[in-house]
């Protein structure tokens, strides 16, 4: 890992977590570690809040995917999100490609992964925020592994929250996955829009 930790990010307080899991649904990097501490990093658009005190959040992955296989071996995993831009979701796509079992997908992306406050797996340079949570519990079903986890550890990028430890939307640009016939495609999620009852 070559980045310093606190070279640009916070440590995000507990009680500002949940604000850092928002939006649900937000294209993220998921970095594991097998049993030996070989690195691996894989695109998902699939996580949702399943809890919000204490915080847990799930997603699934193929049951013989590496993510999977990581998880069962070590009970961690990081969620770090991406923004919209455009080199870094080519570099996405990268990390996305079926790269056999050992192979670093970080290494391949040519992303920069740097260490975690509290779990083994890295985090990524590149991402606006992240979340490092452990296995709360793990389902297998028709090929699938889902995953729930408890957010241990928040951290993100100084520049990309307020005074108040709230995502600056205008900085972190959240992305969408939309997927294609014609090939992945990805949009900037919409500005969150208060509304207050009458």
């Amino acid at each position: 890992m070559t980045a310093n930790w606190a070279e640009d990010r916070v440590k995000v307080a507990p009680n500002h977590w949940l604000d850092i899991a928002r939006p649900t649904s937000a294209l993220s990097l998921i970095t594991t570690v097998d049993a030996a501490g070989s690195m691996n990093a894989a695109p998902f658009a699939t996580l949702v809040r399943v809890s919000q005190d204490p915080l847990h959040l799930a997603f699934t992955a193929a049951e013989d995917s590496d993510t999977c296989a990581n998880i069962r071996a070590t009970g961690e995993f990081a969620v770090n999100f991406i923004p919209f831009e455009e080199e870094l979701l080519k570099q996405v796509l990268v990390a996305a490609h079926p790269w056999p079992g050992g192979v670093d997908e970080i290494a391949q992306a040519r992303l920069t992964a740097f260490p975690a406050i509290k779990i083994a797996p890295p985090l990524l340079a590149q991402c606006y925020a992240h979340l490092e949570l452990e296995a709360e519990w793990i389902k297998l079903w028709s090929g699938r592994c889902m995953i729930v986890g408890r957010v241990v550890a928040v951290s993100a990028r100084a520049d990309c929250l307020d005074d108040n430890q709230e995502l600056i939307w205008e900085k972190t640009q959240p992305v969408h996955f939309w997927g294609s016939k014609r090939g992945p495609s990805f949009s900037q999620m919409g500005a969150p829009v208060t509304v207050l009852p009458d």
